[in-house]
């Protein structure tokens, strides 16, 4: 197993993700932790969890508000992220509904 660890993506659903933050007065990118796994019996899969993170002025650190995992294990390194950041933003626009 693989980790790649990514607070920047440029994906389409990643950086709408990231404007909407930024609308909600989030500044903070979200982490994209994503596991690539190697089965010898079928192919190499990917998923990918999204963490939504604030700063924290005492501390100067993040804190992490919510978790968003990719619905399934996706084919592509991209398929992944895009459906934990389509969940992410599925999240935000019901917990920020007005």
């Amino acid at each position: 197993m693989e980790l790649l660890t990514l607070d920047h993506e440029s994906g389409y659903l990643s950086r709408l993700l990231e404007d909407v933050l930024e609308e909600l007065g989030n500044t903070v990118r979200p982490l994209y932790l994503t596991h690539r796994v190697v089965d010898t019996h079928f192919r190499d899969y990917y998923v990918t969890r999204v963490l939504i993170r604030e700063r924290q002025e005492v501390t100067r650190g993040f804190k992490t508000s919510s978790i968003h995992v990719s619905d399934i294990p996706h084919a592509t390194y991209a398929a992944s992220v895009s459906a934990a950041a389509r969940r992410a933003l599925w999240s935000l626009c019901h917990r920020f509904e007005e």
